[in-house]
């Protein structure tokens, strides 16, 4: 299969370092991030420490966009991209905390088989 990021696909090694760098150990850890807890943790930094490592995986022309200029919101994409690839991405849930709204992110598996069979369960609407 053709990827239009990636040039060579991420293994679980480089999707667990990165994992480790948001604080979360394992793709079924359930832990839970915010932006805040990016900056505490120094995630942008640690991103552009392994700036080398990932651009052996994108292709050239996105490594440019994704690598470049790197803040917390861009760490959340390159994270959701290199999850993707291994079924998995980030859902995020709006809360409020202390009057405050924060996004908190959580990694949860894609659900491949969305198909459900629904014929059993016919409803029919009626409008007077």
């Amino acid at each position: 299969m053709k990827n239009q990021l990636f040039r060579i696909c991420p293994d679980l090694k480089v999707t667990g370092k990165l994992l480790n760098i948001f604080g979360i150990n394992s793709l079924n850890d359930n832990h839970s991030f915010t932006k805040l807890n990016l900056e505490q943790l120094g995630t942008v930094n640690r991103i552009n420490e392994m700036n080398e490592e990932l651009l052996r995986y994108y292709i050239p022309c996105k490594a440019k966009i994704y690598l470049l200029n790197i803040d917390e919101k861009r760490c959340i994409t390159i994270l959701r991209q290199f999850l993707k690839v291994h079924n998995y991405t980030l859902m995020s849930k709006e809360k409020y905390v202390k009057g405050k709204k924060s996004l908190f992110y959580q990694v949860i598996p894609i659900q491949i088989d969305m198909d459900t069979n629904r014929e059993s369960e016919k409803v029919i609407i009626n409008f007077d």
